[in-house]
């Protein structure tokens, strides 16, 4: 049995093959990491604890007391060893408990204080955020019609990255009340314009007419004319649709291509321009016996039919105004704000960046392409 804990402990490595086996050294023998020979790692043997041979000295291992028995004798003393059949698996001694603790305490010292120091600091934000004004406070108020929303947000986007201005200034909306800032489909001066769009005729890419005028368009939409026959297509009723008649597409529609002809009952209301165009350009058999007045950017995917004696509508011919079904956008101003974010926002949509960001969300430019 090993020798208690308050003992001494010795012992031999029990691998004939280890030099210190050999050499018959004694090592000290402890629970853990001194049950195995430092030199191999393989098992050692324990000894009687030191002081059984009544000297006070350790005892010798047994293979040296043997060999100094047979010197004795006067007998030649031959060590006899023999190897494992297969090699040995020496499994590493196991890291004690309290060595794999103080070894993991510096990450845990440095994982603690880390914790503590993120607690101070979003403490800190947290008072300076209650401590500070809301940052949009004074923010900028950009309101836009439904038709402009996503050009307001771009050139806002686009202003406050060029300036570095934080885009937080400004609140974009669609809202009806007073604003610092307003894209609207009327002006008081040209000076104003930032953006055109044409306003066209389309029908379902599968309708052979050609070319309308502008006489016929005012009799579809006042109920005049009710077939495709009547305008030489194949037989069928026709489907006009109209944008809702708050929508500033609709408004302009009715000044510019209608002349303010009363619009007759059959007519639908489909909503924006986008929403129209889906339609029109559908699969179904009301879609193809369709036809919308829409704004030209919104126009991609149906078919735009031509006006009698007026060149195509196209970004060309809508930017020199060769067509003169058109509709405008303007910067405005309900509260006269003057100031750098107000001024800077404006003097940049009317720029050269300005009229690339115009271009990029479906207008054209008020100089042109």
């Amino acid at each position: 049995m090993p020798p208690t804990e308050s003992e001494p402990r010795f012992a031999t490595c029990s691998n004939p093959d280890c030099s210190r086996a050999r050499a018959g050294e004694q090592l000290e023998w402890y629970r853990g990491a001194g049950e195995y020979c430092p030199e191999c790692g393989e098992v050692l043997a324990p000894l009687a604890p030191a002081g059984t041979r009544g000297d006070g000295s350790a005892p010798a291992p047994k293979s040296a007391a043997r060999n100094g028995a047979a010197a004795t004798n006067g007998k030649a003393a031959t060590a006899t060893r023999t190897r494992p059949d297969r090699p040995r698996i020496v499994e590493p001694p196991a890291e004690p408990a309290a060595a794999r603790v103080r070894a993991a305490a510096p990450w845990l010292y440095a994982a603690a204080g880390a914790f503590l120091v993120l607690a101070i600091i979003g403490f800190a934000v947290q008072r300076r955020l209650a401590a500070d004004p809301a940052p949009n406070a004074a923010a900028v108020s950009v309101c836009a019609v439904p038709l402009a929303a996503q050009l307001a947000a771009n050139l806002v986007r686009g202003y406050a990255t060029a300036s570095g201005t934080p885009a937080s200034h400004f609140h974009v909306t669609s809202g009806d009340g007073a604003c610092d800032v307003r894209f609207a489909t009327a002006s008081n001066s040209p000076d104003d314009v930032i953006a055109v769009d044409g306003l066209v005729v389309i029908v379902n890419p599968l309708n052979p007419i050609a070319r309308l005028t502008d006489a016929q368009v005012r009799a579809i939409f006042s109920g005049a004319i009710r077939d495709w026959s009547e305008l030489k297509g194949p037989a069928g009723a026709i489907v006009p649709i109209l944008p809702d008649a708050s929508t500033a597409e609709a408004k302009a529609l009715d000044a510019a291509l209608l002349f303010s002809t009363p619009v007759d009952a059959h007519v639908r209301r489909g909503g924006s321009s986008a929403d129209i165009t889906r339609f029109v350009a559908g699969p179904g058999t009301d879609s193809r016996r369709s036809i919308g007045l829409v704004t030209f950017g919104q126009a991609i995917s149906a078919k735009v039919v031509p006006l009698a004696y007026l060149p195509p509508p196209s970004v060309v011919s809508i930017a020199s105004h060769r067509y003169p079904y058109t509709l405008a956008l303007s910067l405005t101003s309900d509260t006269g704000r003057s100031d750098a974010e107000t001024n800077g926002l404006t003097a940049f949509a009317q720029s050269n960046a300005g009229a690339a960001i115009v271009i990029e969300s479906g207008f054209i430019p008020r100089e042109g392409m």
